[in-house]
């Protein structure tokens, strides 16, 4: 079990790292912002990668977790059909990954909602 502990640390850092290189702004309220962004190095063959990202300004805060100051969702596209999928919610902290989890049905169909117009532009 201590091993499978391990490995995760070391996907949830990984994954810290790889984000799209080129963020489009969604959209700003005072208090925060929306981008999305393509990881143009993800692609392969008709499978693109993209990120739907919250930054909050001051962090976000709740009794049952610790401090965020952004989240950060994976969505998976596959460009031939245009299918897509959210795949799981990272948070993080003066950019380091503090958790992860997977999306909730109800959470992926909102967000695939609210973005896939500008996902299908951007990615395919």
């Amino acid at each position: 079990m201590k091993g499978r502990k391990a490995i995760g640390a070391v996907l949830l850092l990984a994954g810290s790292t790889a984000f799209a290189a080129d963020w489009v702004e969604m959209g700003r309220t005072e208090r925060m912002s929306i981008s999305i962004g393509v990881d143009k190095a993800a692609r392969s063959g008709d499978t693109a990668v993209a990120f739907f990202r919250t930054d909050w300004s001051p962090a976000m805060t709740s009794s049952d977790a610790p401090p965020y100051d952004r989240s950060q969702i994976e969505i998976r596209i596959d460009c031939a059909d245009m299918s897509m999928r959210a795949v799981e919610r990272t948070y993080f902290m003066n950019n380091h990954a503090i958790r992860s989890e997977p999306m909730s049905k109800s959470d992926e169909d909102f967000v695939l909602r609210s973005v896939r117009h500008h996902i299908e532009r951007l990615a395919c």
